[in-house]
């Protein structure tokens, strides 16, 4: 059941996948449309460990033991929190729209999230489905909506007033780079071309800085430096002024990182 959920529910989140690994990929229709399964997949591990701890744990619980629902909740928070996933996307997310049970977020990242959501879901599901005493299921979705709502109150004060009177003009711009285009120095010289002629376009609307998103730096540099390079591949320079705050990937003796570096004149 775990598995089908979690196949099922980012098969429909990610539909696109086969045409993306097709087309930025350069795989054939089929081996695109096989490597999308294989992925859709490995994003419904998460779920199906959660499932089998929930049943391993029905399976031993005593029938008057009213905490057994909370196992679910709590395995799901768990396994999509430290299974390793290409996207490592949680519950927690589909909450994105709705601020006021976001904000705990600050207090435990997307777990927090996740476990307020799984929390006050089981609950209401226990509530309609069982007939067991109800009071601590009523406290527990009680305080998975409430708790927070009132964190959210502060926190939305905070911001507020950090934001007040501030305004930043922010520039983005895309190269829509592919994998083929990445394949060859013409290409990625190509496409950091096209990221600096973009960038100076916004330039001229007076921003305070442009973004180049995750990755979009097409060449590899190592975390000691300094100075951007002075060649070609500079970002800075010419017709764009800077600063430029950059998506690219560094390395160190041991691994490789995804990074942002504020590059700017000087």
């Amino acid at each position: 059941v775990g598995t089908t959920f979690g196949f099922m529910t980012h098969a429909m989140a990610m539909p696109a996948m086969p045409d993306v690994l097709s087309r930025y990929g350069g795989l054939q229709a089929g081996r695109a449309l096989a490597l999308a399964l294989a992925l859709w997949m490995l994003q419904a591990l998460p779920y199906a460990l959660a499932a089998l701890a929930s049943a391993w744990f029905r399976a031993r619980e005593e029938a008057s033991d009213p905490s057994g629902w909370l196992v679910l909740p709590l395995a799901i928070t768990a396994s999509t929190a430290l299974t390793p996933q290409l996207f490592p996307w949680q519950p927690g997310a589909l909450l994105v729209d709705v601020p006021w049970l976001l904000q705990v977020a600050d207090l435990g990242g997307a777990s927090a999230v996740t476990l307020c959501l799984a929390v006050s879901t089981s609950a209401l599901w226990e509530l309609a489905r069982t007939h067991r005493p109800r009071g601590a299921l009523v406290i527990a979705l009680g305080c998975s909506l409430l708790l927070p709502c009132v964190y959210a109150v502060h926190a939305f004060d905070v911001l507020h007033r950090e934001r007040a009177g501030k305004t930043l003009a922010i520039g983005v711009v895309q190269g829509n780079a592919s994998v083929a285009d990445m394949a060859s120095q013409t290409g990625r010289m190509a496409s950091l071309a096209v990221l600096r002629d973009l960038t100076a376009q916004v330039e001229r609307k007076n921003v305070l800085l442009t973004l180049w998103g995750e990755g979009a730096f097409p060449f590899e540099l190592s975390r000691a430096r300094t100075l951007q390079p002075i060649d070609a591949r500079r970002v800075v320079g010419g017709d764009v002024a800077g600063p430029v705050l950059v998506g690219l990937v560094s390395y160190d003796a041991r691994h490789s990182y995804h990074s942002a570096w504020r590059i700017e004149r000087g």
